[in-house]
């Protein structure tokens, strides 16, 4: 990285902590995050991945409290309690680990795009990713989005065609998939990179198989299901609004799996379909904040130097761009299908975020 470039991001990360502690007061948090640090708390004060605070759907399936958390997954708690015992139990903590987060998002992307693209979009990606408002949005909520960035475009960034990358690559997607779990829905994907099932891609999934692994254990022996989770029984029904009450099968001690949901209320949950698509269309420019007209008009103007440019990578050998493109708009497209059936946050498509703004 040469001076240009280190003078940039640091640049940039002064005008995202003087944004985020000053401008906006520091650390927000939700109630989700609120549960992701105390499971963080539980961990380093000895009591294992375990919750204080139980909805009463939960109870149906763990009778006692503190409970074995089955919810959240757990990337983001483990990250924050290597963090707390760092820097102690804070809210800056939990603001300073987001921020750290942030500054290895943009490194690495960065480096993704000075890889896919050349050396000044590098630069112009530095400007957009580090001015970008919902990523300060992403940091003062402390939600495990930006870890799964980081993650992810770590692992897009170390893909190469040899076994030693193909690992790495997979050691990294492996534990984006642990911080949300959504990522998996990602591992058909990647045969764009591999163009054919072969070898390393085999490799490639037993490596997140690995990663994977404790975590699918745990869950046998404390659920008798590798892959429980209390959001198969309460998202489904999330957002669509019976008795006005978008969680009410969270307050409910009746578990409503999936094919009972479509059958018993059918036209609910096509309208939570319905809306949630137009939810996603209208809430995906917001990620590219209002640098999102310029960036179209941007590549409108560079359509032929780009093309030149993927044309000489091509003669050399390094054809990256379109899989590029096609990882992006496939990995979108089944992320806002798989999210469509929970409760349709759109920030879980930040993860996608230094893609979006590479290309």
């Amino acid at each position: 990285m040469d001076k240009k470039a280190i003078v940039l991001i640091v640049l940039v990360m002064v005008i995202a902590v003087v944004y985020c502690l000053l401008l906006f007061g520091g650390y927000s948090g939700t109630s989700d995050t609120c549960d992701y640090g105390g499971l963080a708390l539980n961990l380093i004060s000895g009591k294992g991945f375990t919750v204080n605070h139980v909805l009463p759907l939960s109870l149906v399936f763990i009778p006692n409290v503190p409970q074995p958390n089955c919810t959240w997954a757990p990337g983001y708690p483990v990250f924050l309690a290597g963090v707390f015992t760092v820097l102690g139990v804070s809210d800056y903590s939990i603001l300073g680990a987001n921020l750290f987060l942030f500054l290895m998002v943009i490194i690495s992307g960065y480096f993704l795009t000075k890889k896919y693209v050349n050396y000044e979009a590098a630069l112009i990606f530095v400007l957009f990713m580090g001015l970008n408002q919902y990523s300060y949005y992403t940091i003062l909520y402390g939600s495990p989005e930006m870890l799964a960035a980081a993650l992810l475009t770590f692992s897009l960034l170390l893909w190469g065609d040899n076994y030693r990358r193909v690992i790495i690559a997979g050691l990294f997607y492996g534990l984006a998939v642990l911080t949300r779990y959504q990522m998996v829905i990602l591992l058909p994907v990647y045969l764009v990179f591999f163009k054919k099932i072969n070898k390393k891609y085999i490799v490639f999934i037993a490596v997140v198989v690995i990663v994977c692994a404790g975590w699918l254990v745990r869950n046998i022996v404390l659920f008798g299901d590798p892959l429980f989770c209390l959001q198969r029984y309460g998202e489904f029904t999330k957002g669509m609004g019976i008795g006005d009450d978008f969680y009410y099968t969270y307050r409910s001690l009746e578990p409503a799996g999936f094919f009972y949901v479509i059958s018993t209320y059918p036209l609910l949950f096509l309208r939570k379909l319905a809306v949630g698509v137009t939810y996603f269309l209208r809430t995906l420019p917001e990620h590219l904040n209002s640098f999102g007209l310029f960036l179209v008009f941007w590549a409108i103007i560079y359509r032929e130097k780009l093309a030149t440019l993927n044309s000489n990578k091509s003669r050399m050998g390094v054809n990256l761009w379109r899989p590029a493109v096609r990882f992006l708009i496939i990995g979108v497209a089944l992320t806002v299908i798989i999210c469509l059936f929970d409760g349709q946050h759109h920030r879980h498509l930040y993860i996608f975020n230094p893609l979006m703004i590479m290309i």
